[in-house]
């Protein structure tokens, strides 16, 4: 459980986010680094961000994802409250960072141009390649909802959709949840963990059993050292699993950070090379997306169960001016509040009993049901 406000912790959660964003580039990048000789040398694989990017004329594959992080945020900033699929739309197609020459964000691009020519934002996803990018937009989403993961998952499927098909889709919207979840006063990362299943087993079974048995496998080696855990992990669940077929644009972040949470959530370093480290068995989505939304993910669910102050001084260093652009999305925060305590007083008030007859508010219902 934390200590700190929930001001410290959202905003420790887009810091984390970031953080990722930045590893998760030096991933995709700089893979050599990240080639090691046996399980336990992932352990100590140096991470320090490109902060000055260098490059090269002709096809960019990989940048940092950081744009779809602000993506979220500024959909909500711009919105002033809860945003709609026409609202993530509106930013989506108009986005230049996203719009960049960066050969892996391709079937983004294909979104942004049929919106521009008309397409309505509540179809814009039909016909895409699941990824794990929009995934990176998701932070905003489990903020604003804070504490709500029902409620972050079902916004986080219905924004994702607008560039994503079903799958894609409830990627995101379990990353929102987890986020949600991770803000709650009392949160843990088993009660994350838990959450994030409960969720997936209740709208997609067959993500819920591609996350439960490796997040399962996972509790059993809880007791085993950590070069035992990183061998097992580099060796088997870490790397992928299921049909290479299913993962052109992507995989589902979620499978890849629950593992690795109750273990490694309060040790940023460890959990950080760990989820970036698995070599992919084949050519996926995992190579082209550099496992990004990985870490961008699993960044802000540190950041959000700890506070930034979790993370190395020299990481926020450069990781908090970042999110000063992000700050004004408290007072969104504060206004979904408010206008929720006055719902709640509201409801109090006509469900306070009557003597001899109905409550108002049992009263209007019955009226309801009786008038339908």
């Amino acid at each position: 459980m934390s200590r700190l406000d929930f001001t410290a912790r959202w905003q420790g959660s887009l810091t984390g986010a970031v953080i990722g964003a930045e590893f998760g580039y030096l991933r995709a990048t700089d893979p050599a680094r990240f080639a090691v000789s046996t399980p336990a040398d992932a352990l100590g694989i140096p991470l320090e961000p490109i902060l000055e990017p260098h490059e090269e004329p002709g096809r960019i594959n990989h940048r940092k994802i950081t744009p779809f992080i602000s993506l979220g945020v500024r959909t909500y900033l711009a919105r002033g409250g809860r945003a709609t699929p026409e609202d993530f739309a509106e930013e989506l197609k108009n986005d230049a960072a996203i719009a960049g020459p960066v050969f892996f964000w391709d079937g983004i691009h294909s979104v942004q141009e049929v919106l521009k020519e008309g397409m309505h934002p509540r179809l814009g996803g039909f016909g895409s390649t699941p990824s794990g990018l929009i995934c990176a937009a998701m932070p905003a989403v489990g903020v604003y909802h804070g504490a709500d993961p029902d409620y972050a998952y079902l916004d986080g499927v219905e924004l994702a959709s607008v560039a994503q098909p079903r799958l894609g889709a409830d990627w995101a919207g379990l990353c929102a949840a987890g986020l949600a979840a991770a803000l709650a006063p009392d949160a843990t990362p088993e009660s994350v963990i838990d959450t994030v299943l409960r969720l997936a087993h209740e709208n997609n079974r067959d993500l819920f059993y591609q996350m439960n048995y490796p997040t399962r496998g996972a509790e059993w080696m809880q007791t085993a050292s950590d070069a035992d855990f990183a061998a097992w992990w580099l060796n088997y669940y870490g790397r992928g699993f299921g049909r290479p077929a299913d993962h052109w644009g992507g995989v589902n972040p979620m499978a890849f950070i629950l593992p690795l949470l109750k273990r490694y959530a309060d040790r940023p370093e460890l959990f950080m090379r760990l989820v970036l480290a698995p070599q992919p068995p084949t050519w996926t989505g995992e190579f082209a997306e550099g496992r990004s939304p990985y870490a961008v993910i699993g960044g802000a669910l540190l950041g959000a169960l700890h506070g930034a102050g979790l993370f190395p001084s020299e990481w926020r260093a450069w990781a908090e001016p970042q999110t000063a652009p992000w700050k004004p999305l408290g007072t969104v925060i504060t206004r979904r509040l408010e206008r929720e305590r006055e719902a709640i007083r509201v409801l109090d008030e006509l469900a306070a009993p009557r003597p001899g007859e109905l409550s108002r508010l049992h009263d209007k219902v019955y009226g309801c049901i009786l008038a339908g």
